[in-house]
């Protein structure tokens, strides 16, 4: 078996018997597409054990060095580690069959959502004056959002963006879920400005999250993967919402 290309880190937030199957269908996914792949499991602090029936060397659990996002955690993690390249996943996000042609750039998403031609959808004022201070005069400027902060990135493209994002910022906001859901624009609009990911050339992984079929719905059903493979949907990962606490 050829030696594994990347390392699959999964953002998850231990919350409870719902959130533990979620975590376990997204590792399965994995461990069938890929098996000897590592995958690094980063856990949000919780009062719940992170619970995984499965056992394997290739898999550990590691808390967040970022407590307060598991997300940008997995981005740290990954940039104090020896890996050349990660892939960075919710744990309700499901790997479908295997994309390692498709991911052969240094940097790009999972999946986009539309191209906004200002700033408005940023919602707190600090966060957007950052981000019209870096676009200045850049005109015209085009980028799209990065749903889910979900990306595929080389150590040292996602060092170039972790120098010009300051990511623990939003880590540890005043209004952190809101910053969060910033970030999302901030990494598209970054990303776009130094040059690591051009909207109008590259594609990516998975196209437009709003393609994807249920896309926002809220309601967790408990499904295995054999379920989530028999989704009508043409790309290797698929993603699903389920109520319960913003990580």
């Amino acid at each position: 078996m050829d030696p594994p290309k990347f390392v699959f880190y999964i953002s998850h937030f231990p919350a409870d018997d719902a959130a533990s199957r979620i975590l376990k269908t997204c590792v399965d996914g994995i461990m069938k597409y890929y098996p000897g792949y590592p995958i690094r499991i980063m856990a949000s602090p919780s009062s719940n054990p992170v619970r995984l029936d499965v056992s394997s060397s290739d898999i550990t659990i590691e808390t967040s060095p970022l407590p307060n996002s598991s997300v940008v955690g997995g981005f740290k993690h990954f940039l104090q580690n020896d890996y050349d390249k990660a892939v960075f996943l919710h744990d309700s996000m499901i790997i479908k069959g295997r994309f390692d042609d498709n991911i052969e750039r240094d940097f790009g998403y999972l999946w986009y959502f539309r191209h906004i031609s200002d700033l408005e959808t940023i919602e707190c004022h600090d966060i957007r004056v950052r981000m019209n201070d870096f676009v200045g005069s850049r005109d015209p400027f085009k980028w799209v959002g990065c749903f889910g902060c979900a990306l595929f990135s080389t150590r040292k493209a996602l060092m170039q963006l972790w120098d010009a994002v300051d990511f623990p910022y939003y880590a540890t906001h005043s209004n952190r879920a809101k910053a969060l859901m910033d970030l999302e624009r901030v990494i598209g609009i970054v990303s776009a400005g130094i040059g690591l990911y051009n909207p109008e050339k590259h594609v990516t992984l998975c196209g437009s999250i709003f393609d994807l079929p249920y896309a926002f719905h809220r309601t967790y059903v408990s499904q295995t993967l054999s379920d989530v493979e028999r989704i009508v949907y043409n790309k290797p990962i698929y993603k699903f919402w389920m109520q319960r606490f913003l990580r």
